[in-house]
């Protein structure tokens, strides 16, 4: 069904049934169909567009992904009404902006004020790319009370290899921008556990810098989540490039069953180092 396909895979629900479906619950012709689009823990998903606006990313394949925008030609007054009485159908009044980007115009900054202005909260995909300007953190931290940074490393030559478009710099920045904007925000970060790495060093210190990061968020009583993506799952073919290249040693245990000691040490958030060596 239709809640299966939002829970399993992003790349399914933008396709062309989710989407006539989205057009139609905006156009308000679809009543019955609302509840479809509900997570289990009451949150209404709806995407602003598919694309992600860096759309490079080596292991990723939402940039295949069509070029939908279901505003388009409407209104923001329409826009609006179209949420609201979504959040009244559905008694839910927290709604996530599907993109990979979330990005600002004045359009939707005139939705997002409205809508948290009648007690609607938001959350949304955002990106060290957009959060390295600090007029772009300061509008996220304003309007969004939970976002997701899909961060996925934070050395250099695995952000290279990744091809992420941003560099430990970049990120430092980025975190930097939230700190000084940050309004009881919840905040996320993605990590791809069996990355690339040019020696066990650079791995320790891959995963070392993640760890700190949320460390440091949380000795400011930030409230921060981390999430876990497995390469070898999510591109199969990359993983085994890589471990051709000697930059990935494969796991001796299942990675996928999480019994391999990067996510053991992940899960535990421990405070020591760790890498390919065991």
């Amino acid at each position: 069904n239709m809640q299966d396909v939002l829970l399993n895979a992003k790349s399914d629900y933008v396709r062309s049934e989710p989407i006539q479906r989205i057009r139609r619950i905006l156009t308000k012709a679809d009543p019955e169909a609302f509840k479809c689009f509900v997570w289990p823990d009451n949150v209404i998903t709806i995407p602003f567009d598919s694309k992600c606006i860096w759309g490079k990313c080596r292991f990723c394949e939402y940039c295949i992904n069509d070029d939908i925008d279901f505003t388009k030609g409407l209104s923001a007054e329409q826009i609006i009404d179209a949420i609201w009485d979504t959040c009244n159908k559905l008694n839910s009044y927290v709604v996530f902006f599907a993109d990979d980007y979330f990005y600002f115009t004045p359009k939707r900054i005139k939705i997002l004020e409205t809508l948290i202005n009648r007690g609607v909260k938001f959350v949304c995909q955002s990106g060290v790319r957009l959060l390295r300007d600090e007029a772009y953190a300061e509008k996220m931290c304003k309007y969004f009370y939970y976002f997701a940074v899909g961060l996925e490393a934070a050395t250099d030559f695995t952000l290279q290899q990744f091809n992420k478009g941003f560099t430990w710099n970049d990120i430092q920045k980025a975190f930097e921008n939230i700190k000084k904007y940050y309004n009881n925000n919840t905040v996320t970060i993605n990590i791809i556990v069996d990355g690339p790495a040019e020696s066990v060093e650079n791995a320790n210190l891959n995963y070392r810098r993640l760890l700190d990061i949320k460390r440091d968020l949380e000795s400011r009583n930030m409230k921060m989540i981390h999430t876990i993506s497995i390469l070898q799952l999510r591109n199969q073919r990359m993983f085994d490039e890589f471990a051709a290249l000697g930059y990935i040693r494969k796991p001796e245990s299942n990675i996928l069953s999480g019994k391999n000691r990067i996510v053991e040490e992940l899960k535990k958030y421990l405070d020591v180092p760790f890498g390919w060596d065991g």
